[in-house]
């Protein structure tokens, strides 16, 4: 007689292999499938999306979000940054320097349409401040660029 532990198991394994037998028999089937954009489309995984708050004990009153992050071909980490105070917002895109822990200001608009439409530059880079809503922006942004 099996155990408990171990018929759960076997019967979780058979679970499994019961719901993926059949997709695997029809795939293998030697059916022919013409490619196609929308067969393509479907079959690509999609790019996570980086859509996160950012947690600074700093600023209480604010929820920072941070909207992407982006590794630059000069080794800087660009990331964007909705800020929201109450009924206030302002998007911000800063550059990161993870190695020398420098951070600076690249774009700064209050409506999103305004930012997107703003040529970013390089700023100032200044030293991370420990506990400050630009240090914690900047260590997030080297933590998701492997940086």
């Amino acid at each position: 007689m099996t155990s408990a532990p171990g018929r759960d198991f076997v019967l979780a394994l058979a679970a499994v292999v019961g719901l993926t037998a059949p997709f695997v028999a029809l795939s293998s089937c030697g059916a022919k499938r013409e490619a196609s954009a929308e067969v393509a489309m479907i079959d690509r995984p999609a790019a996570p999306e980086i859509v996160a708050w950012i947690s600074v004990p700093m600023d209480p009153a604010a929820r920072y979000r941070a909207l992407s992050v982006e590794r630059k071909d000069n080794g800087l980490v660009e990331i964007n940054t909705l800020r929201e105070v109450a009924d206030r917002r302002r998007y911000t895109s800063h550059l990161v320097d993870c190695r020398r822990e420098l951070i600076a200001t690249a774009r700064d608009a209050a409506t999103e349409e305004t930012f997107n439409t703003q040529t970013p530059g390089l700023g100032t880079m200044a030293p991370w401040l420990p506990g400050t809503p630009g240090e914690k922006i900047a260590r997030y942004a080297c933590a998701i660029a492997g940086g």
